[in-house]
């Protein structure tokens, strides 16, 4: 049995059009690992206080190491606002990989009162907060004051591990997902690698299929052939 290399990711920019704006902050955290991680300006300065080329340059390794990227809204949001950066800066875009975005997943499989992160959060009971950013702060920290840049970096860290734990608790209602766990054992779940058990069959025009349900995650796919 061999996982995939799952990244969580979230951006915090100065506006919300790349051709405007530009990257702040980029979040992420591999899910094997237990901290979350932030390069923003600070760290990654450019030749000026908008100029965001050096951070994505540092993000793109970290980037091209996923299997598969988790967001919140990011398949209309954070990956086409850092494509779009990059294109600006004459530079290659980021290679395809496969997505899961939880936004789609409360928007197509759930009826949460608003399909926003710190919405469902509430709803779920999250142990994580999202932090509040005062508008004035976000002028102060795309001007370049680093004490205000520093807090929405740690905004954005705190948004990753909400993500996260968001992910793992809606993750099971979303039959889109990629398999994310390689195993010959049919009884192996492919999206948390629990056991996985046969309850009841899904039948096509042309033939038979075991349902497989997860014992872990309660995520269930379409088994062997009968």
């Amino acid at each position: 049995m061999s996982q995939l290399k799952i990244l969580f990711l979230d951006i915090e920019a100065s506006n919300l059009s790349a051709s405007v704006g530009y990257t702040l902050a980029i979040g992420y955290k591999w899910a094997h690992e237990k901290t979350a991680k932030v390069l923003d300006l600070s760290t990654h300065p450019g030749s000026k206080t908008t100029d965001d080329r050096e951070l994505l340059k540092a993000f793109e390794p970290i980037f091209s190491e996923a299997d598969i990227v988790v967001h919140h809204f990011g398949q209309y949001y954070d990956i086409p606002f850092l494509q779009t950066r990059r294109l600006i800066h004459g530079m290659k875009p980021m290679p395809v990989v496969q997505q899961v975005d939880t936004w789609r997943i409360a928007k197509k499989r759930l009826k949460f009162h608003s399909n926003r992160l710190d919405a469902i959060l509430k709803a779920l009971h999250c142990p994580y907060e999202k932090t509040a950013i005062d508008f004035n702060l976000w002028i102060d920290a795309s001007a370049g004051d680093r004490k205000a840049l520093k807090y929405i970096a740690h905004h954005c860290k705190m948004d990753v591990l909400v993500l996260e734990w968001v992910y793992n608790h809606i993750k099971a209602v979303w039959d889109q997902h990629p398999r994310s766990i390689v195993s010959r054992d049919e009884s192996v779940c492919r999206v948390c690698g629990g056991r996985a058990h046969s309850k009841g069959l899904r039948a096509t025009a042309q033939n038979q299929y075991r349902r497989m349900v997860c014992t872990k995650c309660g995520f269930n796919w379409k088994g062997g052939r009968l």
